[in-house]
């Protein structure tokens, strides 16, 4: 049987390709959590990304990580966010989740988060 030989410049542009949206999303969810946009307004590949990131299971170093990102964000071990909906994300999500763990800690402020868990109307009067 013979083995499937991949382009290198097409799978080296898939990987570009790849970092380039994890790095756009990643901004995003910067965006977000600085203007305290509310969870409820996320939009849904967002929100399921950082409950990614701050739930995980099974790799005691990815727990570490999620725990001081759940500290970071919101000052507790146990965020007031709903579990991943989806009992298993994909390669793409799993990536992006890691990735939100090893940067959002440098990337907000301590407590940051905080302000998303509000209601809009909590959000907004916290801002006078």
């Amino acid at each position: 049987m013979g083995s499937i030989q991949l382009d290198p410049v097409a799978q080296r542009r898939e990987i570009e390709a790849a970092i380039a949206r994890e790095e756009q999303l990643l901004r995003q969810v910067v965006l977000l959590i600085q203007q305290g946009v509310a969870f409820a307004r996320w939009p849904n590949e967002l929100l399921e990304a950082l409950c990614a990131a701050l739930f995980t299971s099974g790799n005691p170093g990815e727990e570490r990580k999620a725990a001081t990102l759940s500290q970071h964000l919101f000052r507790s071990p146990t965020p007031a966010l709903p579990l991943p909906s989806r009992a298993e994300i994909d390669s793409a999500q799993r990536r992006l989740a890691e990735r939100l763990r090893a940067d959002l800690p440098g990337l907000t402020r301590l407590g940051a988060g905080l302000r998303c868990g509000q209601s809009p109307d909590e959000a907004g009067a916290s801002d006078h």
